[in-house]
């Protein structure tokens, strides 16, 4: 397996090329023979001239971030065609099935980036092996010229990558290197691309994602907001761009550590139909501080009811079919947490198996939309977040997935009450204890432990208040004992509801 890319050519290729330039088994393939040697100094000076040329675009291939051999488009006719020339120049890498990931790439290229809409190319009939690569890539035969071959490839009909990695951006400059490059690694037998939504972030990071499209061309399609749209909005539009057969995340802050990841995780789905997701472990980093025994998920099989009970896949692992979402529901457009509601709808078309591999990493920091209060326990904020998702999820999947998602909403909510008394907010306090008794709330465990809780503060406060009539005063005018008061009144009135 070989991690394939194409990049612009540059002049010092030639210390590599000009060697290539005078093997006759590349003219045999190239059908050109130089008439006369090729010096470095002349393929510099050629180098130099062709990729100044407006209507060329000249790229190295690279295996394993070894150059080795070329591939160009040349006579563009913008917005309309241009025509198709490869060779590998590095005779160890011939035979290996890397001509059919390369092609692919310039053509992508051609679509996404030129926009053009044919590219074509002229190939000796003899030349079977290539004949067979360029029909895989959606090249036809259009006419025959001697012993030539002229085929065409529309690329309207450009054949759909196998995987679309979906990455969302927003002020993640400072983690997004380490995020693209662990994309960029991977070794595939396949063709992939890296879906970029970037959502006006006021940092660099589009000028980092603009630095890597200018330098590896064949994989990226971003799609650069001109104003913030939120996150709900850019996962959506990412989505929809991705036109891969499967859909693999990795959100800007996180990053990929196994190179064979993603060809690990299409293997094993394309031989179990039975399995709609296939993730992963990940090792959890705190400020860019890695403990390798904080460890992320749990590997093993599960179901959508397990699922509905806690999110046990680490986000930047997953991957899973794009016709699972093809019609994505509009109410999981309203929820604050985009990654739980999507792997519940794709749950539900088949089993999830997460890997026993720590193949990613999931940053947790302060910039993060969770990293803040994590070493804290969750915020009132997170846990509002956690009750208002739960309050769309519960009634959209089958009746034992919703009694499942009822629950964890009831658990929010007692979550809350139990912030709010740490505070002291009596109103919040109330205002969640209508809620429980209003959704028919029958655990009296936890509701008495609450009570119990209450109690038992007001008890303590009215122990070392009461022993002079002086401290006595100072009771009944306190704070502390007016709120106690206050939630006897409320509990007496709501337990009789």
């Amino acid at each position: 397996m070989f991690k394939v890319l194409i990049r612009p050519l540059e002049i010092s290729d030639a210390k590599v090329s000009w060697e290539w330039r005078n093997d006759p088994k590349i003219w045999e393939l190239t059908g050109f023979k130089p008439n006369k040697p090729i010096s470095f100094e002349i393929e510099h000076a050629w180098i130099q001239k062709v990729i100044a040329d407006k209507t060329t675009r000249r790229f190295a291939i690279i295996i394993d971030d070894i150059y080795v051999g070329n591939v160009q488009l040349t006579d563009i006719i913008e917005n309309e065609s241009a025509e198709y020339h490869i060779f590998i120049g590095d005779k160890n890498y011939w035979g290996k099935g890397l001509a059919k990931l390369v092609t692919y790439q310039i053509l992508y290229f051609a679509k996404e980036l030129l926009d053009l809409k044919n590219v074509f190319l002229k190939v000796r009939k003899e030349n079977s092996a290539a004949i067979s690569v360029y029909k895989r890539n959606g090249f036809a035969r259009v006419s025959k010229d001697g012993e030539w071959l002229n085929m065409n490839c529309n690329l309207s009909e450009l054949q759909k990558p196998t995987v679309s990695i979906f990455v969302m951006v927003y002020n993640h400059a400072p983690f997004l290197k380490e995020c693209i490059d662990g994309l960029l690694m991977q070794k595939c037998n396949f063709n992939f691309e890296i879906v970029v939504g970037e959502d006006a972030s006021p940092d660099n990071s589009r000028d980092i994602l603009l630095e890597y499209q200018n330098r590896f061309p064949g994989k990226f399609k971003l799609l650069l907001n001109n104003k913030n749209i939120g996150a709900v909005n850019n996962q959506d539009a990412i989505l929809r761009a991705c036109n891969g057969k499967y859909i693999a995340i990795c959100e800007g802050d996180d990053y990929w550590t196994d190179p064979l990841k993603l060809q690990k995780q299409v293997d094993f789905l394309e031989v179990n139909n039975d399995f709609a997701i296939c993730g992963s472990l990940a090792t959890r980093t705190y400020d860019d501080v890695i403990t390798l025994t904080d460890i992320e998920g749990e590997a093993g099989v599960f179901e959508q009811r397990d699922l509905a009970e806690r999110n046990f896949i680490p986000t930047a692992s997953v991957l899973f079919k794009k016709e699972y979402i093809l019609n994505y529901p509009d109410w999981a457009l309203q929820s604050p947490v985009g990654d739980w509601p999507l792997f519940l709808i794709c749950s539900g078309y088949g089993k999830i198996k997460i890997l026993n591999e720590q193949m990613v990493v999931r940053r947790v920091h302060a910039g993060g939309v969770w990293g803040a209060n994590l070493h804290n326990g969750k915020s009132i904020k997170n846990v509002e977040s956690l009750l208002l998702l739960f309050a769309i999820l519960r009634d959209k999947f089958s009746n034992e997935i919703n009694l499942l998602l009822q629950e964890n909403y009831l658990k929010q909510v007692i979550k809350l009450i139990q912030l709010h008394l740490k505070e002291e907010n009596l109103s919040e306090i109330s205002r969640y204890m209508q809620i429980l008794f209003s959704e028919g709330y029958t655990l009296a465990e936890e509701t008495n432990a609450l009570t119990e809780a209450i109690t038992n503060k007001i008890a303590a406060q009215d122990k070392e208040l009461k022993d002079t009539k002086a401290l006595n005063t100072a009771l009944m005018t306190s704070t502390s004992y007016k709120l106690g008061r206050k939630m006897t009144r409320l509990f007496s009135f709501l337990k009789n509801i």
